[in-house]
């Protein structure tokens, strides 16, 4: 039975595009700018970056796209001179915002987008199918925003997290020297939470602060375990039966700064604790409790960094770029393929056009993962990696 043990550990699923299992690129803009986003009024999308930023809207906004992330993950096992590959795979997590200023000071917003996921595959014949052969977990956050302009230079907003999350997992199961069953978990949740910020005006038109937040909530996954493959003598043992497992999703603080030297540049910075330590244990409970088992994780809390700026070349054309570095909550000894995560290091490019109310917004992003040492005895090896983000949004203001 425990050598269902290992199923735990795929809930930490995949590679995302921040550090854990976080997402941040919510739109082209943000893609582009590595995410630097706190301080400055910006679009609708402040409903997701900091909900203060709708106060300094002046018009209804809609934004609309999506993404193509694509992980690449490679595994040298310990005492193998060899490295194993992940498949080729694209996540495509979509995004929709809209804002609209109804009265004066007043503005209200909505979003929806995935502040949290990822997903990675292996060959099915990969050295470590007993702790991964596939892993996805998704997100989709509803989030009904307000924000107010008390003063000219002061703006404050927040809002609610209706956040649905999904998931799908699977590995293979030693049986015997010659026999491997297979093991598949899907489940859904519900949690909520709330979001919320502020932005200050330090010197107008040129200097802006911004302070945000985002709420710790747990999503715990209720669904269905099924196994394939199992001999006639285990069936009865290996049937389909519940399970239950309860994910903390932490919560962070966002800090950024936004300077305008120009009419045509703005440069922003952002700092951003992600409260990882949350993730001490997933504890895994199936309707078999001989199946039942917690996987220690033991994730530290954690500083990510952006650096973003934006030029207007003209009226209709504005171009981007980022840079930014966030290192990996994940130590060396909980590390395993489900989610190779390593040190971080951003770079981006972007740009929008616009056409009378219409604009259309690219980004790029590229992710290398630095080289991590896995001790975990499960999977020890040595792990590299990159993330590819293509993100596209088509803009509407009235």
């Amino acid at each position: 039975m425990k050598k269902l043990v290992t199923v735990a550990t795929l809930l930490t699923a995949g590679a995302s595009q921040a550090a854990g299992f976080a997402n941040n690129t919510h739109t082209a803009r943000a893609t582009g700018m590595t995410s630097a986003m706190t301080a400055h009024v910006h679009d609708a999308s402040s409903v997701a970056f900091n909900p203060a930023g709708l106060a300094g809207l002046d018009s209804f906004e809609l934004l609309v796209g999506g993404a193509a992330v694509v992980p690449v993950a490679n595994l040298t096992p310990q005492g193998s001179t060899t490295a194993e590959a992940t498949k080729f795979g694209v996540s495509p997590p979509p995004h929709l915002f809209v804002a609209y200023p109804f009265m004066k000071g007043f503005t209200a917003g909505v979003g929806i987008y995935s502040p949290y996921g990822a997903a990675l595959e292996w060959p099915d014949t990969f050295t470590g199918r007993f702790v991964a052969t596939y892993s996805q977990m998704a997100t989709f956050n509803l989030n009904p925003t307000l924000a107010y302009a008390p003063t000219d230079w002061l703006r404050v907003g927040a809002g609610v997290d209706v956040l649905y999350g999904m998931l799908k997992i699977r590995q293979s199961i030693p049986l015997s020297p010659e026999a491997e069953a297979g093991a598949t978990i899907t489940g859904t949740d519900v949690a909520l939470g709330f979001n919320a910020g502020v932005q200050a005006d330090l010197v107008k038109d040129r200097l802006s602060a911004g302070l945000t937040y985002r709420s710790a909530t747990t999503l715990g996954f209720k669904g269905d375990a099924e196994f394939t493959d199992v001999p006639e003598p285990l069936q009865a043992a290996f049937a389909k039966q519940g399970v239950t497992v309860s994910m903390p999703m932490p919560q962070s603080v966002g800090l950024g700064l936004s300077y305008t030297p120009t009419p045509r540049l703005m440069l922003a910075v952002d700092a951003t604790w992600w409260n990882w330590s949350r993730l001490q244990k997933l504890d895994l409970e199936f309707e078999n409790a001989a199946f039942s088992t917690s996987q220690p994780k033991n994730w530290h809390n954690r500083w990510q960094f952006s650096l973003g700026a934006e030029y207007a070349v003209s009226p209709a054309l504005t171009v981007r770029a980022g840079a930014g570095y966030d290192p990996t909550p994940v130590p060396d000894e909980t590390l395993t393929p489900e989610l190779p995560d390593s040190n971080r290091v951003q770079g981006a490019l972007g740009l929008t056009y616009g056409i009378g109310r219409l604009s259309l917004s690219g980004g790029y992003q590229l992710l290398l993962f630095t080289e991590k040492r896995s001790t975990a005895p499960s999977a020890p090896g040595t792990y590299t990696g990159s993330l590819h983000v293509l993100s596209f949004t088509l803009g509407y203001k009235v």
